[in-house]
Protein backbone atom coordinates (compact mmCIF):
# COMPACT_ATOMS: atom_id res chain seq x y z
CA UNK A 1 0.00 0.00 0.00
CA UNK A 2 1.14 3.46 -1.00
CA UNK A 3 1.88 6.08 1.39
CA UNK A 4 -0.81 8.43 -0.39
CA UNK A 5 -3.45 5.13 0.39
CA UNK A 6 -2.08 4.38 3.85
CA UNK A 7 -3.10 8.40 4.68
CA UNK A 8 -6.66 7.78 3.07
CA UNK A 9 -7.34 4.81 4.70
CA UNK A 10 -10.51 6.23 6.45
CA UNK A 11 -12.30 6.85 3.23
CA UNK A 12 -14.61 4.42 1.58
CA UNK A 13 -12.27 3.07 -1.40
CA UNK A 14 -15.70 1.87 -2.72
CA UNK A 15 -15.88 5.78 -4.08
CA UNK A 16 -15.50 7.75 -7.15
CA UNK A 17 -14.21 10.54 -5.02
CA UNK A 18 -11.72 8.51 -3.48
CA UNK A 19 -10.15 6.62 -6.13
CA UNK A 20 -10.18 10.65 -7.77
CA UNK A 21 -8.73 12.07 -4.34
CA UNK A 22 -5.86 9.14 -4.63
CA UNK A 23 -5.16 9.99 -8.29
CA UNK A 24 -4.51 13.46 -8.01
CA UNK A 25 -2.36 13.09 -4.65
CA UNK A 26 -0.17 10.59 -6.30
CA UNK A 27 -0.05 12.72 -9.54
CA UNK A 28 1.32 15.58 -7.44
CA UNK A 29 3.94 13.47 -5.87
CA UNK A 30 4.58 11.42 -9.23
CA UNK A 31 4.32 13.80 -12.07
CA UNK A 32 4.80 17.53 -10.14
CA UNK A 33 4.39 19.52 -13.29
CA UNK A 34 1.77 17.34 -14.93
CA UNK A 35 -0.04 17.60 -11.64
CA UNK A 36 0.16 21.45 -12.14
CA UNK A 37 -1.61 21.73 -15.32
CA UNK A 38 -4.28 18.28 -14.60
CA UNK A 39 -7.74 19.45 -13.42
CA UNK A 40 -10.66 17.67 -12.68
CA UNK A 41 -14.24 18.87 -14.36
CA UNK A 42 -17.01 19.75 -11.50
CA UNK A 43 -19.58 18.06 -13.79
CA UNK A 44 -21.56 15.99 -10.99
CA UNK A 45 -24.21 16.57 -8.14
CA UNK A 46 -26.88 18.72 -7.68
CA UNK A 47 -27.39 22.12 -8.75
CA UNK A 48 -30.54 24.30 -8.74
CA UNK A 49 -32.27 24.78 -12.28
CA UNK A 50 -30.93 28.63 -11.80
CA UNK A 51 -27.53 27.41 -11.62
CA UNK A 52 -27.42 24.87 -13.68
CA UNK A 53 -28.92 26.55 -16.65
CA UNK A 54 -26.01 29.80 -15.94
CA UNK A 55 -23.30 26.69 -15.91
CA UNK A 56 -24.88 25.76 -19.30
CA UNK A 57 -25.01 29.50 -20.58
CA UNK A 58 -21.37 29.72 -19.67
CA UNK A 59 -20.69 26.42 -21.97
CA UNK A 60 -21.06 23.59 -19.22
CA UNK A 61 -21.56 20.52 -20.57
CA UNK A 62 -22.92 17.36 -19.70
CA UNK A 63 -20.83 14.20 -20.28
CA UNK A 64 -17.41 15.62 -20.34
CA UNK A 65 -15.03 13.30 -18.57
CA UNK A 66 -13.44 13.84 -15.07
CA UNK A 67 -9.94 14.46 -15.76
CA UNK A 68 -8.21 16.15 -18.10
CA UNK A 69 -4.41 16.27 -18.42
CA UNK A 70 -3.53 18.64 -20.98
CA UNK A 71 0.36 17.64 -22.06
CA UNK A 72 0.86 16.96 -25.65
CA UNK A 73 2.15 12.83 -26.48
CA UNK A 74 4.01 12.68 -30.03
CA UNK A 75 4.67 8.76 -31.02
CA UNK A 76 5.65 7.44 -34.47
CA UNK A 77 1.98 6.71 -35.22
CA UNK A 78 -0.12 9.07 -33.84
CA UNK A 79 -0.55 12.20 -31.67
CA UNK A 80 -2.71 13.98 -28.70
CA UNK A 81 -3.38 16.79 -27.46
CA UNK A 82 -5.02 15.54 -24.38
CA UNK A 83 -5.94 12.31 -22.32
CA UNK A 84 -8.91 12.62 -20.98
CA UNK A 85 -10.25 10.21 -17.98
CA UNK A 86 -13.66 9.16 -16.71
CA UNK A 87 -13.23 7.92 -12.99
CA UNK A 88 -15.35 4.77 -12.39
CA UNK A 89 -15.38 3.08 -8.65
CA UNK A 90 -14.06 -0.46 -8.64
CA UNK A 91 -16.96 -3.13 -8.20
CA UNK A 92 -17.45 -4.72 -4.53
CA UNK A 93 -19.69 -6.50 -2.78
CA UNK A 94 -22.73 -4.74 -2.72
CA UNK A 95 -21.64 -1.83 -5.32
CA UNK A 96 -20.92 -2.78 -8.65
CA UNK A 97 -18.99 -0.93 -10.56
CA UNK A 98 -19.36 2.39 -12.16
CA UNK A 99 -21.33 2.45 -15.65
CA UNK A 100 -21.17 5.16 -18.62
CA UNK A 101 -23.75 7.44 -19.49
CA UNK A 102 -25.13 8.24 -22.77
CA UNK A 103 -23.91 11.72 -22.74
CA UNK A 104 -20.13 10.57 -21.34
CA UNK A 105 -20.55 7.59 -24.05
CA UNK A 106 -20.92 10.72 -27.04
CA UNK A 107 -18.79 12.87 -25.40
CA UNK A 108 -15.93 10.55 -25.45
CA UNK A 109 -16.54 10.05 -29.13
CA UNK A 110 -16.29 13.55 -29.77
CA UNK A 111 -12.79 13.62 -27.82
CA UNK A 112 -11.53 11.27 -29.83
CA UNK A 113 -13.03 12.19 -33.19
CA UNK A 114 -11.25 15.62 -32.08
CA UNK A 115 -7.69 13.55 -31.98
CA UNK A 116 -7.43 13.27 -27.99
CA UNK A 117 -6.74 10.18 -25.67
CA UNK A 118 -9.65 8.83 -23.67
CA UNK A 119 -9.42 6.26 -21.07
CA UNK A 120 -12.22 4.83 -18.79
CA UNK A 121 -10.26 3.86 -15.22
CA UNK A 122 -11.75 1.84 -12.65
CA UNK A 123 -10.01 3.18 -9.79
CA UNK A 124 -6.63 4.54 -8.74
CA UNK A 125 -4.68 1.61 -10.21
CA UNK A 126 -6.18 1.77 -13.38
CA UNK A 127 -5.51 5.78 -13.99
CA UNK A 128 -2.05 5.65 -12.41
CA UNK A 129 -1.41 2.96 -15.17
CA UNK A 130 -2.75 4.74 -17.98
CA UNK A 131 -0.71 8.06 -16.74
CA UNK A 132 2.64 6.50 -16.76
CA UNK A 133 1.64 4.86 -19.97
CA UNK A 134 0.69 8.17 -21.92
CA UNK A 135 3.73 10.38 -20.54
CA UNK A 136 6.31 7.49 -21.87
CA UNK A 137 8.57 10.05 -23.51
CA UNK A 138 9.62 6.57 -26.04
CA UNK A 139 8.91 8.02 -29.96
CA UNK A 140 8.30 4.38 -30.74
CA UNK A 141 5.97 3.51 -28.42
CA UNK A 142 2.49 4.27 -29.17
CA UNK A 143 -0.35 5.07 -27.14
CA UNK A 144 -3.80 4.89 -28.63
CA UNK A 145 -6.42 7.05 -28.54
CA UNK A 146 -8.78 4.75 -26.91
CA UNK A 147 -8.50 1.12 -25.96
CA UNK A 148 -9.88 -1.99 -26.56
CA UNK A 149 -12.81 -2.08 -23.36
CA UNK A 150 -13.65 1.31 -24.51
CA UNK A 151 -14.09 0.77 -28.03
CA UNK A 152 -16.65 -2.44 -27.16
CA UNK A 153 -17.92 0.41 -25.10
CA UNK A 154 -18.69 3.02 -27.33
CA UNK A 155 -19.14 0.78 -30.89
CA UNK A 156 -15.70 1.95 -32.04
CA UNK A 157 -13.53 0.10 -34.42
CA UNK A 158 -9.81 -0.06 -33.92
CA UNK A 159 -7.96 0.09 -36.76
Amino acid sequence: MTSTRKNLQIMDASSEHTEQVWFFRWLKVAHPKVWGVAYAVPNGGYRSPMTAANLREEGVKSGVPDICIPVIRVSRNNSSPALYIEMKRKGTPGKPKGTLTQPQKEFMVKLIEAGNSVRLCYGFDEAEAVVNAYLIKDYEADFALFDERLAKILGLVIN
